[in-house]
């Protein structure tokens, strides 16, 4: 596996700046990824989301999940020329994820059927399981409706 930085994966999904949840990818298979996000005390959200007893917001955690899936979508070199809308989603929340700590964030393509990629998704903490997702996704031409 080719070394992935946050700037390679920046340029692969398009994303930059704080709202890039992801580090690094830590293992990747035909349709599995384990990517890495390394949160610190110092986290813009950590200073903005429940002061007092920050944790990182539970949507922050559903765009890793997603995050990671695009990034496994994305190097299959057949879907560089879509773009993806997010049609369904399903998260719980399960532990407060709190403070200096890495999250692992595993995405794997369940199913794909004309243009719907089904993806399922988890994030652990200290080899727990902070939070799962179900997703699915609609594939489509770039500039199209």
């Amino acid at each position: 596996m080719n070394k992935f930085n946050k700037r390679k994966i920046s340029n692969l999904i398009k994303i930059t700046g704080p709202f890039l949840m992801i580090d690094n990818i830590v293992s990747l298979k035909k349709n599995e990824i384990i990517c890495e996000k390394k949160n610190l005390k110092k986290e813009w959200f950590y200073k903005h989301h429940l002061k007092g007893n920050p944790i990182m917001p539970g949507v922050l955690q559903e765009e890793a999940m997603l995050q990671a899936a695009m990034v496994l979508i994305y190097l299959d070199n057949k879907n560089k020329k879509y773009e993806f809308m997010l049609f369904k989603t399903n998260s719980t929340f399960l532990l407060n994820i709190k403070g200096a700590v890495t999250c692992k964030i595993y995405s794997k393509i369940n199913k794909t059927k004309n243009n719907f990629i089904s993806i399922s998704s988890h994030i652990n903490v200290n080899n727990k399981t902070t939070s799962t997702g179900n997703f699915v996704l609609i594939r489509k031409k770039y500039g199209k409706i």
